[in-house]
């Protein structure tokens, strides 16, 4: 039976992978559709957004898991993060976890030499309940609206972006767009409108 299940884990591995491969041109065939249809103008509001959640999202990576590969570890960042250099790229053109969980394993097992049964254990339970960038994002994006329509918050507000977004983002699907949803439940906890 484990090795059934172990089977079918690698077939689901090795279809996502491949259906997340062709995630980008997605993407990008929907973003040339909305420019096309509503012009270039229509996304120009949204740069602050991006550029706040890749701010946010390279502070994070840099200082906080760097510093944390470096004390807890005890390996170098840099080359840590070469180290991980695909599942990155999977990670950043896909932005789901789940998705990028097959090369991640990958890296960890052939470039980190971390063992299977390990890996197998600690990266999914990692890609379902570590997801700090969706964390990150509902966060900016709760403040991007708060700001649209004009609503100052307070120190409480903040906290409690800060309280429900983290624990939003461990409920959330590592799925693309599943942060979205959560987001629902951030704008509602300091009275921001849905709309």
């Amino acid at each position: 039976l484990i090795k059934i299940m172990s089977a079918l884990a690698e077939a689901m591995y090795k279809l996502t992978d491949m259906i997340i491969r062709f995630a980008p041109y997605g993407v990008f065939a929907i973003m040339a559709w909305v420019s096309g249809k509503y012009g270039f103008v229509v996304l120009l509001p949204l740069i602050k957004v991006v550029a706040g959640v890749y701010i946010a999202c390279l502070i994070h990576m840099f200082v906080f898991m760097g510093g944390a590969v470096s004390i807890i570890a005890k390996l170098k960042p840099f080359n840590f993060f070469r180290a991980i250099t695909d599942a990155q790229m999977v990670a950043f053109s896909t932005t789901s976890s789940s998705g990028t969980l097959p090369v991640t394993m990958e890296c960890a097992q052939k470039n980190l030499g971390v063992s299977n049964s390990v890996s197998s254990f600690v990266l999914p339970l990692g890609a379902t309940i570590n997801m700090d960038g969706t964390a990150l994002y509902q966060g900016v994006c709760a403040i991007f609206v708060a700001n649209a329509y004009g609503v100052d918050l307070t120190f409480a507000h903040y906290l409690t972006i800060i309280f429900t977004a983290t624990l939003a983002s461990i409920g959330t699907a590592g799925v693309p767009g599943a942060g979205l949803i959560m987001l629902s439940l951030i704008l509602n906890s300091v009275g921001l409108p849905m709309e």
